[in-house]
């Protein structure tokens, strides 16, 4: 039950009420009476009903401890991308997603973001690890599918060098992510073979993103 004052509202007018349900996946129907101070309560009111869409609360995540891609969140688009231990210093448990220089692309399997309004992508990256050191000229991208079709908001190029930790960054979701048929893609744009790339601790949030100290927004985001 919620109780809506309506003291000092002119009779006749026009309000609103935004109501905060408490699950996701359901279905709420709502009734509405009225009360005056002594209370004398009106009759009940026609009714409405309402479906609350399942809440992605907060995330959908993935460090790869299966030891393998995990195909109820991805789908292998291109190449063969492979879920390894040979990354260095690894920042959680012992594998992350290898995407080496055989195209290999992942694709995240399509989510439904209408009607959220916030939301971001945080994952690891590294060059190289164990396996081979990416050349320049070879870059590790991210691309959201947006309303206008796939749009890079990530990229790193290689730099003949094996790193020997990870780099953890954030990309903020624009407002044309928040549509029902929302995916995103990591992919390796060598053809060739070798050039390694590894992505660990993948997280989709609609939550807001807070951290101490300074985020750098990759895809001008805010």
């Amino acid at each position: 039950q919620v109780t809506i004052s309506i003291s000092n509202i002119p009779p006749l007018s026009e309000q609103s009420y935004a109501l905060n349900v408490p699950l996701g996946d359901a279905t709420y129907y709502i009734r509405i009476w009225t009360a005056d101070e002594v209370p004398n309560f009106s009759g009940i009111s026609n009714a409405a009903t309402a479906y609350a869409k399942p809440k992605l609360k907060p995330t959908i995540s993935d460090n790869f401890e299966s030891g393998r891609v995990d195909l109820s969140k991805w789908l292998i688009t291109k190449g063969n991308p492979e879920v390894k231990s040979t990354g260095v210093n690894e920042p959680s448990g012992i594998y992350s997603l290898n995407l080496d220089g055989e195209g290999d692309e992942v694709t995240l399997l399509t989510t439904d973001m209408a009607g959220y309004t916030t939301g971001y992508v945080s994952f690891a990256w590294q060059r190289g690890g164990e396996e081979s050191a990416p050349w320049a000229g070879v870059y590790l991208i991210l691309e959201f599918w947006l309303t206008s079709g796939w749009q890079e908001v990530f990229r790193i190029e290689g730099n003949g060098q094996s790193d020997t930790v990870y780099t953890s960054t954030v990309v903020f979701l624009p407002a044309t992510a928040f549509h029902q048929n929302f995916k995103l893609r990591f992919r390796n744009t060598y053809l060739w073979g070798w050039n390694d790339f590894f992505v660990d601790n993948f997280v989709l949030s609609t939550q807001t993103y807070s951290i101490s100290g300074t985020v750098q927004d990759t895809a001008g985001n805010g």
